[in-house]
């Protein structure tokens, strides 16, 4: 069994190719399209509930008849097979679901999963009260904002209360704060990326860097931040209330590395924060496949550093290789 995971961008030009106005780009689409929808079963396409999110973002727009159509084409091309990975459960479960009920499903859910952070914040501030989280009001941060202040005021600006309150509660609750104002601002994303790259002197041709993982382990601990990129990923493994997945070391390598500037991708209005994180929900469902299509570089790229660095061997490809690698061995 050989299984193969589609970026969204790659399913979205399979369900039409007509609307592709390169000719040589169509015909590699039409030939890849006939190759999967006539298969044979030794051969698994599944969808993730990271595609339901991108096909959210349509159904937000209005575009509700673009959406029935996609849903239609996803059952269709996937055979309804589904990799998901559960609230409380500690892998991806491989299984048979239909798209339109999984689509239904994370909109009738999507009030609850669009919480913005201040929400989140309010909640965790009453579950202080109780007495629930005094462990880490108990934990000291340890950090010195007096250098930070010194150095990089801008910086300590977005930690207020972690100034006042040496815990790490007070950590926690300034940087939801923050990720609710890059929810919502995407250029503070861009400036603050920017800042943290020079405040710690980052490469400027970071991209083009190999065995990155490895070369920020170096570095890393050397700076400001005075931990290896490992370890900034793996931080707060578990505790007495969380224990951290696998899925979330994925996505925060997947999402450091592109805030340190390794093919990062610059967010805007139509490319938000949320967008980044289902990038590397993608990278994280990819890696239970043998096979991830992407025509999306930076994605590649993060993803093959993130799979590298955790000795995941899924083999990523353009649309334009695999056509290739299909159309040898078709020849042999």
């Amino acid at each position: 069994m050989i299984t193969v995971y589609l970026d969204w961008n790659i399913i979205t030009n399979l369900a039409d190719p007509s609307y592709i106005n390169n000719i040589d780009i169509q015909k590699k689409l039409l030939y890849i399209k006939d190759k999967f929808e006539t298969r044979g079963k030794d051969v698994a396409i599944p969808y993730s509930n990271a595609h339901m999110n991108d096909l959210s973002k349509s159904y937000k727009k209005g575009e509700r008849e673009r959406v029935e159509k996609s849903l239609n084409y996803l059952s269709l091309l996937t055979w309804d097979v589904c990799i998901a990975k559960y609230w409380g459960e500690d892998v991806p479960k491989w299984h048979k679901r239909s798209p339109k009920e999984f689509f239904e499903t994370t909109i009738s859910l999507d009030d609850l999963q669009s919480k913005n952070f201040t929400q989140l914040t309010a909640g965790i501030d009453e579950l202080v009260k109780t007495g629930v989280f005094d462990v880490f009001k108990a934990i000291p941060h340890d950090i010195d904002f007096g250098y930070i202040i010194k150095n990089y005021p801008a910086l300590a600006n977005l930690y207020p209360l972690s100034q006042q309150e040496n815990n790490v509660y007070a950590v926690l609750h300034d940087t939801f704060n923050i990720l609710e104002l890059i929810s919502d601002d995407p250029s503070l994303y861009n400036e603050l990326r920017k800042m943290v790259k020079e405040s710690i002197g980052i490469d400027p041709h970071i991209s083009a860097l190999n065995n990155i993982v490895d070369k920020l382990d170096e570095f890393l601990p050397n700076t400001l931040l005075n931990t290896s990129f490992t370890e900034l990923a793996s931080s707060n493994q578990s505790n007495l209330y969380y224990k951290k997945s696998y899925q979330d070391v994925i996505v925060h390598k997947f999402m450091q590395l592109d805030f340190l500037g390794y093919n990062s991708d610059k967010l805007s209005d139509k490319n938000k924060y949320s967008n980044l994180f289902n990038d590397a929900l993608h990278c994280y469902y990819a890696a239970y496949c043998d096979v991830f299509i992407t025509n999306d570089k930076k994605t590649a790229k993060k993803s093959k550093a993130v799979y590298e660095s955790e000795g995941i061997i899924t083999q990523i490809y353009s649309l334009d290789e695999f056509t290739s690698l299909l159309q040898e061995i078709n020849k042999k």
